[in-house]
């Protein structure tokens, strides 16, 4: 009953006395009458009809009593149904609560934090569950703190204003304060997870708060628009997930190393700034080692030199961010490793050249000949807003190296790479603007989204 729960807490946690719920609309909660701005997503009727089974399942439609862990006994009435439609009401009351006057707005409130402790947040701050409490029912990717200001949270890519002020960082994290930036994650008592990134500006301290999903997913949950289970089946070589900042490189490469795992059943060492998916051996099989910048490495390339030790079958890297490290992962994949990492490039191409322009002219020579050798596949993905609304679809550009690709980027050649992805549809590449044309036939997203999102957008309109 995760999601009616769920939301129950959250009921108490801001003071209010009533939930309601329909489908294609937003969760509301009210004081008194009074709707309290949470800014929740709308339900899709996917999820809405998700709700009513958990309510069925609890003992409606008819009026009954539920207990949600120590919080105060709640009456829960599911509404009739019209005769064409799934539009049904639930109304959850707290008889044993009082309710806050109307008209008060939603803050921290030492009531609030009473409810908090109640439900078991034990040592941690009560307004920092709080927080991630609210990240996680609205599908938040992140939250953004500054002191004096309301919470804004990331939901579909966009920025929203909560009816919550911002509480006091060096309440939440006093030790990391001191510091003049500071990356970190913490833990809900749900088991979520979020990475924290605090830094100074010219009004105090800031964070960004990034919510990562206990497990990696499986790669039939990503909804990408091309097959890449086989990727998983790669016993050695370099795969590399590229795109701008926030387009789901990371989770990608979290669901390929966990598939990997899967059919090799071997040892899996991460290397992550910091540690964002903890992977488990029960489901997959094999080993995992998990290591974090600051806490059990100084550095990527220290990290490499160790593991390289370590009889690994496939190695993660968070990043690969300088000469080093890039030369100790590519030496990895050569020597009969499967190496996973990210890099921030907006294609395939701009990897490779992002890549060789991190080595002095005189050894880039040498670097294309190993990555024509050692790399596998780089897939470049961006996020974009689905056309239905409600969330974002994954579009990707796949490069899976063959021997006329592997030509190219040994002779130089990349910017001929384009035309050899656009031929070699067979050999299981697509183009990024192969990929955005196919979502707008198939109706996923609008064709302003793909033209704006494309990185050439002459030969993205060519292909209608």
């Amino acid at each position: 009953m995760a999601q009616i729960d769920g939301l129950l807490k959250v009921l108490v946690q801001q003071g209010g006395d009533t939930l309601e719920l329909e489908p294609d609309a937003a969760p509301r909660m009210l004081r008194q009458g009074t709707e309290i701005n949470l800014c929740f997503p709308a339900t899709s009727e996917r999820l809405h009809q998700s709700m009513l089974q958990e309510v069925q399942e609890l003992g409606g439609p008819e009026t009954f009593v539920h207990q949600v862990e120590t919080l105060p006994p709640f009456q829960l009435r599911w509404g009739s149904p019209g005769p064409s439609s799934i539009r049904a009401r639930l109304r959850a009351e707290s008889p044993s609560r009082p309710a806050k006057p109307s008209g008060v707005e939603v803050q921290v409130e030492e009531a609030v934090n009473a409810a908090l402790r109640q439900t078991g947040h034990g040592g941690q701050h009560p307004e920092l569950a709080q927080l991630m409490e609210l990240a996680g029912m609205q599908s938040a990717s992140d939250i953004h703190l500054q002191e004096g200001e309301r919470v804004a949270l990331r939901v579909n890519g966009n920025l929203v204003s909560a009816s919550l002020s911002a509480p006091s960082l060096q309440e939440l994290f006093p030790e990391q304060c001191a510091q003049d930036h500071a990356d970190f994650v913490v833990q809900h008592t749900d088991g979520s997870r979020f990475r924290v990134h605090m830094y100074d500006t010219e009004r105090g301290k800031v964070a960004a708060m990034r919510r990562l999903p206990a497990r990696p997913p499986e790669l039939n949950m990503l909804n990408l628009p091309v097959p890449v289970n086989t990727f998983g089946e790669l016993r050695r070589g370099l795969i590399l997930c590229c795109g701008p900042t926030g387009s789901g490189k990371s989770t990608t490469l979290a669901a390929l190393a966990q598939e990997a795992l899967r059919r090799t059943k071997g040892l899996l060492v991460t290397l992550e700034d910091p540690i964002e998916y903890l992977y488990s051996t029960t489901t997959t099989g094999g080993l995992v080692r998990q290591r974090e910048l600051g806490a059990h490495i100084s550095s990527f390339a220290h990290g490499l030199r160790d593991a390289l030790r370590a009889d690994p079958d496939i190695l993660l890297i968070g990043e690969m961010r300088d000469p080093e490290t890039i030369q100790m992962a590519i030496t990895a994949a050569e020597t009969g490793h499967l190496v996973l990492s990210t890099i921030h490039a907006p294609s395939s191409a701009a990897a490779i050249e992002r890549i060789v322009d991190s080595y002095p002219p005189e050894r880039q020579r040498q670097i294309r000949v190993q990555l024509a050798q050692c790399m596998k596949v780089i897939l470049s993905q961006r996020l974009l807003p689905n056309r239905a609304g409600g969330g974002r679809v994954p579009a990707v550009e796949v490069l899976r190296n063959s021997y006329a690709i592997a030509a190219l980027i040994r002779d130089g050649r990349t910017a001929q790479l384009y035309n050899a992805m656009h031929t070699g549809a067979e050999n299981g590449c697509l183009t990024l603007e192969s990929c955005l044309a196919r979502m707008v036939r198939s109706g996923v997203i609008t064709r302003k989204v793909g033209q704006d999102a494309s990185n050439d957008e002459k030969a993205f309109l060519s292909l209608f």
